[in-house]
C-alpha cells in the first residue's frame, strides 16, 4: 500500500511496512518541499537569491529527508517489526515561514521513549539509536505520545 493525500497545507502518506516504500515517499520528497517553498517565497518581499541560500536551502533539505528517512525507518523496523500488513503514517504540516511539523505514526506496541538518550555522546562509536541523535540534532522540538508508537518532529528549513 502506497497512498499520497494533500489537503492544504498538510501531505499525509500511508504505506504499508515495506522498504522501498520508504525510498518512493523520499523521491516525492523534493516535489514536495517544492510547493511548500514556493509558497513561502511567493510571499517574500525579496525576489533576489543568492548561491548561499541556495545551498542553505539544499542543505537544509538533506537535514529535512533525514528526520524523515531516520522516522519511517524506525517505524517500520522497531514499530511495525517488518511486518507489511502493518501501516505506517507520514504527515508534513507546513506550519508557515519555513517551518514543519512531521509527525510518525506506526502500529506497534511503542516504546519507553523516555529512556532514549538524544544527545551525542563523547565516543561516537558507540552511539544506540543514532536516528534520535541525527533527528534531535536537525529539530526544533520532538514530542512523542503516551505509548510511544507517534512522534512528532517539529523543524525549519534554513535555521
Amino acid at each position: 500500500m502506497f497512498v499520497r493525500n494533500e489537503e492544504g497545507n498538510i501531505i499525509v502518506y500511508k504505506i504499508s511496512s515495506e522498504w522501498h516504500h520508504i525510498d518512493s515517499v523520499l523521491e516525492r520528497f523534493d516535489e514536495d518541499l517544492s510547493r511548500f517553498s514556493s509558497s513561502s517565497s511567493s510571499s517574500s518581499s525579496s525576489s533576489s537569491s543568492s548561491s548561499s541560500s541556495s545551498s542553505s536551502s539544499s542543505s537544509s533539505s538533506s537535514e529535512f529527508k533525514v528526520i524523515v528517512r531516520e522516522l519511517l525507518n524506525n517505524a517500520l523496523r522497531h514499530g511495525n517489526r517488518e511486518i507489511a500488513e502493518k501501516v505506517i503514517t507520514l504527515s508534513i504540516e507546513y506550519l508557515g515561514a519555513r517551518r514543519f511539523k512531521i509527525v510518525v505514526e506506526d502500529q506497534g506496541k511503542g516504546f519507553n521513549y523516555r529512556n532514549i538518550t538524544m544527545d551525542l555522546p563523547e565516543n561516537t562509536e558507540n552511539i544506540r539509536r543514532k536516528g534520535y541523535v541525527l533527528i534531535n540534532a536537525f529539530s526544533k522540538r520532538i514530542e512523542f505520545n503516551e505509548k510511544g508508537n507517534r512522534i512528532s518532529v517539529y523543524t525549519e528549513l534554513g535555521y
